[in-house]
């Protein structure tokens, strides 16, 4: 069974859920085995999850964030709110922006737009296309806004603002490097420096992506729904915020 205590509730009503996801965690289970994640830990708090998204396992989450990420987890309660979530988020209908320190100083805001895939069904990294590539990649288009909010010139990195309407697989970190300033100890998108952060104890990660705010009109009461995940204290103090 879970170890660890189900992770803050940010929004809970009788259709959707947000969970303020931490950093040394999974989203979903990556093996039957496997109840270090958010979804076992929901699961296990509320068994009747299991019916609420197509596959068992992911206990009605409709996204998915890196183990090294935190924020924003989406959800629903029942099958028919996860469809109209999930086609609100394939469709671009859910705003969302992420927290990144970058290697080197980003002066200026950078976009990047074109396709992001990979020739491997199973490959660890996607690659960035300006232009369409074959069918055989497997690409999707994906487009960001990379705005810089405060450099740290001691340890020479930068910490930004991302906006994306439809954030795919790893898009935020490939962009970034595909800028030439990859996440600062992302080793998979070519760092070759080390994220060093005065984190609490279990909550350390190789870089830092944060998955911080989010904004839709709800599926059911078409209300609006903002939602935040505040930045860790460290970030704020090591950048004077």
């Amino acid at each position: 069974m879970p170890h660890r205590p189900l992770p803050e509730f940010l929004l809970n009503d009788s259709e959707l859920f947000a969970i303020a996801k931490p950093p040394g965690l999974h989203s979903v289970m990556q093996s039957q085995s496997d109840n270090l994640s958010v979804a076992a830990l929901l699961l296990e708090a509320h068994p009747a999850l299991e019916a609420a998204a197509p596959k068992a396992g992911d206990a009605g989450l409709v996204n998915r964030l890196d183990y090294d990420t935190s924020g924003i987890l989406l959800g629903a309660w029942n099958r028919g709110t996860w469809e109209r979530l999930s086609t609100l988020l394939k469709s671009g209908g859910i705003t969302k922006s992420y927290h990144v320190i970058l290697e080197g100083r980003l002066a200026s805001t950078q976009r990047i737009s074109g396709w992001i895939g990979s020739p491997y069904r199973r490959g660890s990294k996607v690659r960035v296309y300006s232009a369409v590539p074959p069918k055989s990649v497997r690409a999707l288009p994906a487009a960001s806004e990379v705005n810089p909010v405060c450099y740290d010139q001691k340890s020479d990195c930068t910490l930004v603002l991302v906006d994306c309407a439809v954030a795919r697989r790893h898009q935020v970190r490939a962009h970034c490097a595909a800028l030439g300033h990859p996440l600062l100890g992302d080793v998979l998108y070519g760092s070759a420096r080390q994220l060093i952060e005065p984190a609490p104890a279990g909550e350390s990660r190789g870089f830092f992506l944060h998955a911080g705010s989010a904004s839709f009109f709800h599926p059911i009461t078409q209300e609006r729904v903002r939602l935040e995940a505040p930045l860790p204290d460290w970030i704020v103090s090591r950048f004077k915020l």
